[in-house]
């Protein structure tokens, strides 16, 4: 309201809107939602050509929605170029390049996401996602399993392993993904229950 052109906010604006989760798109199709979420994002880029937001997401849109990899690639690579410590493009531009079949430089920007925010979050499943892609479906399983370790409640998680192991056929890592989980969660248990162990003998 105070200033229409402001790209930061332009650009926040159409991310909010991706969700659905803004009162006013709730009625409004998909379709109308992602139009949306667009024209948001060409003003904000309209009025700062430079706004790595922006940039990075109108690159999702094109690539998410409307399958235009040399557009989503351009911006993406612009984006990087402004900002190389940019996680979201990085993100984005590791699935793109994963779809367009250039899987080892997918694994090289998930790395870097990785190295970026290195905390869990679906964000950092990009990289064992792009590992499967260049063909390091072992490496990916031990990436799954030692973010497993750390975050046994993430039930997100889970299911992205047991589609994985689903998706190879691999029955005998489907039957063990149970007991991996209690196995998680038990240690979680017995770390949390030594830290407040040690923590009392302090008093």
């Amino acid at each position: 309201a105070i200033d229409p052109d402001d790209a930061s906010a332009l650009s926040f604006k159409g991310q909010v809107l991706v969700g659905g989760m803004a009162r006013e798109t709730r009625a409004r199709t998909s379709y109308e939602r992602r139009d949306d979420v667009a024209n948001y994002l060409r003003r904000a880029l309209a009025a700062d050509p430079d706004n790595v937001y922006a940039l990075s997401g109108l690159g999702d849109h094109y690539k998410r929605n409307e399958w235009r990899w040399a557009d989503s690639k351009a911006l993406l690579e612009r984006a990087l170029a402004l900002d190389p410590n940019f996680s979201d493009a990085h993100l984005v531009y590791t699935y793109l390049l994963a779809v367009m079949g250039r899987c080892v430089e997918a694994v090289e920007h998930a790395r870097a996401v990785n190295s970026i925010d290195p905390e869990f979050g679906w964000s950092t499943l990009g990289l064992p996602r792009a590992l499967k892609c260049a063909g390091g479906e072992e490496e990916a399983n031990r990436l799954y399993l030692r973010q497993l370790g750390a975050n046994p409640n993430e039930s997100f998680l889970i299911r992205e392993m047991y589609l994985n192991f689903l998706e190879r056929r691999d029955i005998a890592s489907l039957r063990a993904l149970p007991d991996e989980v209690r196995k998680a969660i038990a240690n979680i248990c017995g770390m949390t229950q030594a830290a407040l162990v040690a923590r009392a003998s302090d008093y």
